[in-house]
């Protein structure tokens, strides 16, 4: 998609689990704490990093690509690109629940949506593979902690923020890891547009700022 801009107007690029992680930040599951993590979980997989109040970029603005580690990771198998995030994400979800799906459980959803749907109202097989997903992402959390030690992990995303998976993540988290609170986020579907609406107003008082010095 191309957008005309006129010359001169600044453009800043953010991915969306960084703008997420901000408004969760401001007006969401992580205000009045300046670190934590923001794991998402849906189509993909991604982690926003909040250090001190500010998303940590990394040296190439690629902090948090949680689909870049290595998995994989075991005897006879070779790490392959983006495989974990292919693990976790929505296709794989639906691809086990058609696995175990019985004839006499009704349609196989089709979408995420209609799975959490089907837990919510009690179905055995929809029940078994999200608690299979909470464990995984869990896991995945487990091993943020090990690494940033952030003292929160907000859980976000199509299937992360559902409040099924915060028991069976919290546990696998306790069994894993040290003592860290996991949430389930609270600005749902908005995260991204509140957070980059809120990043856009940071850098235009930033640059009106910076314009008005030097012209002093």
């Amino acid at each position: 998609m191309a957008v005309a801009l006129p010359p001169g107007v600044p453009v800043h690029l953010e991915n969306n689990v960084n703008c997420a992680a901000l408004a969760e930040l401001h007006e969401g599951a992580a205000r009045g704490r300046d670190t934590f993590g923001y794991l998402r979980i849906g189509v993909g997989i991604g982690l926003g990093i909040v250090v001190g109040g500010r998303v940590l970029r990394g040296a190439n603005g690629a902090a948090g690509e949680l689909a870049r580690l290595p998995y994989p990771w075991t005897d006879g198998r070779e790490p392959r690109h983006e495989a974990l995030e292919e693990y976790l994400g929505a296709r794989a979800l639906l691809r086990r629940a058609a696995e175990i799906w019985g004839e006499d459980d009704g349609p196989c959803p089709r979408t995420t949506d209609r799975l959490l749907a089907l837990a919510a109202k009690g179905s055995a097989p929809a029940r078994a593979v999200l608690d299979r997903h909470a464990v995984d992402v869990g896991r995945l959390a487990a091993a943020v902690i090990a690494v940033l030690d952030p003292g929160l992990v907000v859980l976000g995303g199509s299937t992360g923020a559902d409040p099924r998976l915060l028991p069976g993540v919290r546990a696998e988290v306790e069994r894993l890891s040290w003592p860290t609170e996991v949430v389930s986020s609270t600005v749902g579907d908005l995260g991204t547009v509140v957070g980059a609406a809120r990043l856009a107003v940071a850098r235009g008082v930033q640059t009106v700022t910076e314009a008005a010095r030097t012209e002093d």
